[in-house]
């Protein structure tokens, strides 16, 4: 005879299962034994997500009918929605979290970066398109579900963040703002862009303004008076740990570096009656300033030189408009390289010559001087 089995199940929260057979049905051999495995499975065809409660399997009973219950315990699938915005503006940071509690949570995004671990009833996403955000919870019996939202995208933000060491008194443009250096200093300054969607964009400035650097300069005479023409000049400037130093006089650079103090080689033209000396500085941050001071010079031109071949005080007005006469009137020399004693080649006698030398007053104005010096050999 065939085995007759038949199963019932309530559909409340606590089932009851119940297993019927027949006495002739175990009188042959028939052995229908339900174990967990079997029962839990046969309830999850049912429908829902089972625990099983209590199991039993049936014993051998020849002889014997009747019926056996277990009793499974079939728990709902957990469900939350996500609270948060679905129009985002791409590039911006948007905050969900789930509805209900759970006892954890797995946040994962499509065309978003979630910031932090994603392990938490709330999150954060970086959004850089159009896309889809889903939660994965677990509650306290165990039982696992997800909820999913589309995201779309309203717009783009760009922020921007710009930082800048400016100089004191430097005029410096920022999105049409002009920004304040008159006072050493850190700020802040704020432009937004209105983009489509209500998707501002920010741009933020942070200003460093640095103090002008100071300087002094000074001289190796302070009055500069009776300054012999060639004679070398010692240019100072105060204090000496700026990175870069251009000593000026009447607009000739003599000399650009790191040293501080400058001794001017084989002198200026000092012959106008009013010059100008410069020192310029430029700090680390390129923060420039400059020092200059008009000074009178008594020029006194040499009276006697020995070109003798020595090295010293060989040549007379080197670097200078210089001619040469002799007592007659004859011109020996004329140049800017200086007299050597020289004329065509030829070593002229110790003797007292005369000079008319070119110097220059200002950019636009010339003097000649014109007076006698001694060769000596």
């Amino acid at each position: 005879m065939k085995q007759r089995k038949s199963l019932s199940f309530v559909k409340l929260l606590l089932l009851t299962l119940t297993i019927a057979w027949s006495e002739v049905a175990l009188a042959q051999g028939g052995h229908p034994k339900y174990n967990q495995a079997t029962l839990l499975a046969q309830a999850k065809a049912r429908g829902g997500s089972s625990t099983l409660q209590s199991g039993h399997a049936l014993p051998r009973a020849n002889g014997l009918s009747g019926n056996t219950s277990v009793s499974i315990r079939i728990n709902p699938l957990p469900t939350t929605t996500i609270v948060g915005t679905q129009s985002v503006c791409v590039g911006n940071v948007a905050q969900y979290s789930a509805a209900k509690a759970m006892a954890s949570y797995s946040w994962s995004a499509q065309g978003g970066t979630i910031l932090g671990a994603g392990d938490e009833q709330q999150v954060s996403v970086l959004w850089a398109g159009a896309g889809t955000l889903t939660v994965t919870y677990t509650d306290a019996k165990g039982c696992s579900n997800s909820t999913t939202i589309n995201i779309a995208p309203m717009g783009h933000v760009y922020n921007h963040v710009d930082e800048q060491t400016l100089c004191q008194h430097a005029g410096y443009t920022w999105h049409g703002q002009v920004i304040p250096t008159d006072v050493p200093g850190v700020d802040t300054f704020y432009h937004t862009v209105h983009n489509s969607g209500d998707c501002d964009s920010l741009y933020v400035l942070y200003a460093t303004v640095i103090a002008t650097p100071e300087v002094t300069l000074s001289y190796s005479s302070p009055s500069f008076q009776d300054v012999l023409v060639l004679s070398p000049v010692t240019l100072t400037a105060t204090p000496s740990y700026y990175d870069d130093y251009k000593f000026v006089i009447n607009e000739i650079t003599v000399y650009q570096g790191r040293n501080a103090e400058v001794v001017t080689q084989n002198g200026v033209n000092y012959g106008g009656r009013d010059n100008y000396a410069r020192v310029e500085v430029t700090d680390a941050t390129g923060c420039r300033n400059a020092d200059s001071a008009h000074f009178t010079v008594k020029v006194i031109m040499p009276n006697a030189f020995s070109p003798d071949g020595d090295g010293v005080n060989d040549v007379f007005l080197k670097g200078f408009d210089l001619k040469i006469f002799n007592r007659y009137g004859h011109v020996l020399y004329r140049g800017f390289d200086g007299w050597n004693g020289k004329y065509s080649a030829n070593d002229m006698p110790t003797g007292t010559y005369f000079y008319e030398v070119k110097l220059k007053v200002d950019d636009n104005k010339t003097e000649v001087m014109s007076g006698s010096v001694r060769l000596e050999r």
